[in-house]
């Protein structure tokens, strides 16, 4: 948010909205952990109080009151967890608390998540104009706003003070909302991470997913670290940029970058289709890195099961098995390939073949006539040493076999 604006044109009521079961308040402290705000840790349930928040009755001002004398409310959903910042706006309902059921007069403040007051789910603090303390800016910092109303979520970059928040929270002047589009439900956190349950739009021109398929075909993006360089206020999740993203389709064409697919293996025979062409329902992940583990069983089954990529490297503590009616190494082109030898029957051919040159070697040594032969007995003498030495046990694999 623009840190230090005063907006003349709002108006404020009489009621102190204290006797109201819906109250508008400013928070003024978020009890995360124990170190924070030990005071209020202690003072609202310890570990009970984690996720609470103290606040001001914005309609009344009361930022002058110390934090102890301050409201403490609660998350009033138990299954969703969205602390705000110190200075957001909340909504804060009254409702009852455990001791309801035996003492009716008994109410607790319950809070929903921050009033979107700058339609950012980055930040939405609203400066007090009351009260000026260490959470806000003083006067002097007050200027340069005038392009808040343009869609700057910052000061800018000449302002020589921002807030600062106790919670240890710190505004980026690079996350953005997403761009809506029509019947999506969108899940966005704080720092450029989100989840839309879309579909593909009728005008392609506006989604980077709706060049195929047909208008409201579904799509799940979930992205994370997507920051925009395109100066304007809204941005749109994309596959190649964002830190990591998982899309799930189901017509839609993702132009997700595959410069490093291969698929010569195939030899031009039943290929699979490039990743970025596919229009069927596939899942996507993207990120500089992706990782898959098992704790205790796994398995990978598919028609087809294609790994591509510059190197390959398969490392087993144990066995390496690969069962396959034929099992090509080095080309997808059968005219290129030859078989593998069966290591046990070459060692027993190539053993009777040694047994044979040993034998035939030691004729030629001993070999006579009419008149001796001295060629064949001067090559026995230079090589009978050599053969006698040789020997075919150690030309198998210890840890690899073929069938």
């Amino acid at each position: 948010m623009p840190f230090g604006v005063k907006d003349s044109s709002k108006s404020r009521s009489t009621s102190t909205g204290k006797a109201s079961n819906i109250i508008n308040g400013r928070v003024r402290a978020v009890i995360l952990d124990s170190e924070a705000y030990p005071e209020l840790y202690r003072k609202h349930g310890q570990e009970a109080s984690i996720g609470g928040i103290v606040f001001e009755f914005l309609d009344t001002g009361n930022s002058a009151s110390q934090l102890n004398n301050l409201p403490f409310a609660l998350p009033y959903f138990s299954n969703l967890t969205n602390p705000p910042v110190e200075g957001e706006a909340v909504t804060v309902l009254v409702a009852g608390d455990r001791a309801t059921a035996s003492n009716n007069s008994t109410r607790k403040y319950y809070y929903l998540p921050p009033v979107n007051i700058w339609n950012n789910p980055h930040c939405n603090t609203t400066p007090n104009e009351v009260f000026e303390g260490p959470l806000y800016n003083p006067d002097t910092d007050k200027k340069g706003y005038l392009t808040t109303e343009q869609g700057a979520t910052n000061k800018p970059g000449n302002s020589p003070t921002t807030l600062t928040y106790k919670s240890g929270f710190e505004e980026k002047s690079t996350v953005f909302p997403l761009i809506p589009f029509a019947g999506d439900t969108a899940i966005q956190g704080r720092w450029g991470n989100s989840i839309r349950f879309g579909s593909t739009n009728k005008d392609t021109s506006k989604t980077n997913w709706s060049s195929t398929g047909t208008p409201e075909d579904p799509i799940i993006l979930l992205s994370n670290g997507r920051f925009s360089n395109s100066g304007k206020w809204n941005t749109l999740e994309e596959i190649n940029t964002d830190d990591s993203s998982i899309y799930l389709t189901s017509t839609q064409k993702i132009s997700i970058d595959s410069t490093s697919y291969l698929n010569y293996s195939y030899n031009g025979e039943n290929t699979p289709e490039n990743p970025k062409e596919y229009t069927q329902s596939q899942i996507l992940l993207n990120s500089n890195r992706v990782s898959l583990f098992g704790r205790d069983s796994s398995i990978i089954s598919a028609p087809k099961v294609h790994i591509t990529g510059e190197t390959i490297n398969l490392d087993s503590t144990g066995a390496f098995t690969v069962y396959a009616n034929r099992v090509n190494l080095g080309s997808g082109n059968p005219d290129e390939l030859q078989p593998a030898l069966k290591g046990d029957q070459t060692q027993v051919l190539l053993d009777e073949i040694l047994d044979t040159l040993k034998q035939l070697v030691q004729a030629c040594a001993t070999a006579t006539g009419t008149i001796p032969i001295a060629s064949l007995q001067k090559f026995a003498a230079e090589n009978i040493t050599r053969i006698q030495k040789l020997n075919t046990s150690t030309i198998k694999s210890d840890d690899t076999f073929i069938v």
